[in-house]
């Protein structure tokens, strides 16, 4: 994430990707009654037509996970929505490439909807390009902010466990003692530093 006061996202890359949203619904639209009207009008053949129709279902599919994923990418900062949408901007291209040069009858309407659509993929392939990189910019900078932070309160955890032991030290404690345990404690039979009456050493 970003911090505060400093924007990563790309407003004209948000731009792009609603009116690109908003207008391959109306290309899809506006292509099913092409169909409708090619199928009624015009010798196409039944395979063809079929095949067509399929490509232009599986085309939408790919135009609104390419969306989705490009703006979740680029107003979360996140690079692999961001990868994805980029991904997905190829075949989304070909799809276009394709109902514009190859399908058995190119209205004139069609080729103008496509050739947009093509300008559509090659301007937020350049502006999501040039976002990821500035999120790969952003992240070693924030690696080196937040590091002098966890080795200073490193420095300061060790800095106390220190000053802790040579004030046990100094006032006789031994470890065991300090944290509450017995001295004796899993160490067996142990003579005691203190002697009975008779000088011998009292058994524990």
């Amino acid at each position: 994430m970003a911090p505060r006061g400093k924007r990563l996202s790309s407003t004209p890359l948000e731009i792009l990707f609603f009116l690109n949203g908003w207008y391959y619904a109306t290309y899809f639209l506006l292509e099913l009654f092409i169909f409708l009207y090619k199928g009624l009008l015009l010798p196409y053949p039944t395979a063809n037509l079929v095949l067509d129709v399929v490509m232009l279902l599986l085309y939408l599919g790919i135009e609104v996970i390419r969306l989705l994923f490009g703006t979740k990418g680029n107003l979360c900062q996140r690079k692999m929505p961001l990868g994805i949408s980029v991904a997905l901007t190829f075949p989304s291209a070909m799809m276009a490439a394709y109902y514009l040069l190859l399908q058995t009858y190119v209205l004139r309407l069609e080729a103008i909807m496509n050739g947009i659509l093509l300008v559509f993929c090659g301007s937020e392939l350049l502006l999501e390009y040039g976002q990821d990189l500035k999120c790969k910019s952003f992240s070693p900078q924030h690696m080196r902010l937040t590091a002098p932070a966890l080795r200073s309160g490193g420095s300061r955890w060790l800095g106390k466990g220190r000053t802790a032991s040579h004030q046990h030290q100094h006032l006789g404690i031994q470890p065991n003692e300090a944290s509450g345990q017995s001295p004796n404690q899993g160490h067996g039979l142990r003579l005691l530093h203190s002697t009975t009456g008779r000088g011998r050493p009292a058994p524990f």
